[in-house]
C-alpha cells in the first residue's frame, strides 16, 4: 500500500505522538508517521507514557460508575417525596428489609473528570482556556483520550452516544446543589467538545465516502 502527497486519507487510530493508522480509498491500511498528516482539528501533544487505552478504561468506568448511581437516586428521590413517612420507619428499623439506601449526590471532589495524565496539550490558546475553565482539558486532550481509548471505534455514531451521556439536563438532577452551578458548567463544556467532534468526523466520514465514491 502506498499513500500519496496530498491523498486524503482516514485516520483509523493514533497509535502514539509520531505514529498514526490510516486508511484509504481502497479501504488499505498503513501506519504513518504523523509528521506526514495534515490534521483536521487534531494537535498532537508531548508523549507521557500513559496508556490512552487504560486512562480510558479506568475514566469510563468513573463515568458509567456516577450514571448507574445517578438512575438509582433518582428512584430514590422520588419514593422519598412520595413516602417520607415510609424513609423514617425504614431508618428505625437500621438496617431491615424495608430501609431505602441513600445514594450520594455527585460533588467535586466524586466529579469523574479527565485523567490529567491525558490533559497535555500544549497549544498557547488551550493552556489559557484550561486555566479559566473546570473542565481542565481542552478538545484536543478529549479527542487524544476519545480516539486512544476507543481505537477502531471512534466515529461518529459512537461520539454522539456518547455525548448523549453528557447530556446538561441529565447531570443538573444528579449534582450535588453546592456543585449545581460549577458542575453544569463543566459538563456543559464537555457536552459541547463531543458535540464539535462528532460534527467534524461526520464532515471526515462524508468526505472519504465520496473519494471512495459511495
Amino acid at each position: 500500500m502506498t499513500i500519496f502527497k496530498h491523498q486524503p486519507v482516514l485516520i483509523v487510530t493514533i497509535e502514539s505522538d509520531t505514529w498514526a493508522k490510516a486508511r484509504n480509498a481502497a479501504g488499505e491500511e498503513l501506519y504513518v508517521p504523523r509528521i506526514y498528516l495534515k490534521f483536521h482539528g487534531v494537535v498532537s501533544s508531548v508523549s507521557t507514557g500513559v496508556s490512552l487505552v487504560e486512562a480510558f478504561r479506568v475514566w469510563r468506568e468513573q463515568v458509567d460508575g456516577v450514571l448507574a448511581d445517578a438512575r438509582d437516586l433518582g428512584k430514590t428521590r422520588k419514593e422519598l417525596q412520595a413516602d417520607k413517612k415510609e424513609k423514617r420507619v425504614a431508618e428505625e428499623k437500621g438496617g431491615g428489609k424495608g430501609k431505602i439506601k441513600m445514594k450520594t449526590w455527585v460533588e467535586f471532589e466524586t466529579f469523574p473528570f479527565l485523567p490529567k495524565d491525558v490533559c497535555t496539550c500544549g497549544e498557547p490558546q488551550c493552556v489559557s482556556r484550561k486555566s479559566e475553565t473546570g473542565l481542565g482539558a481542552c478538545r484536543h486532550d478529549v479527542e487524544r483520550l476519545l480516539r486512544g481509548g476507543v481505537e477502531g471505534a471512534y466515529s461518529a455514531k459512537w461520539l454522539k452516544e456518547e455525548s448523549l451521556k453528557w447530556h446538561p439536563d441529565r447531570w443538573e438532577k444528579i449534582l450535588d446543589q453546592d456543585f449545581r452551578a460549577e458542575g453544569k458548567k463543566i459538563v456543559t463544556e464537555m457536552f459541547v467538545i463531543l458535540k464539535m467532534l462528532e460534527q467534524e468526523k461526520m464532515e471526515a466520514e462524508r468526505e472519504f465516502d465520496k473519494v471512495r465514491g459511495t
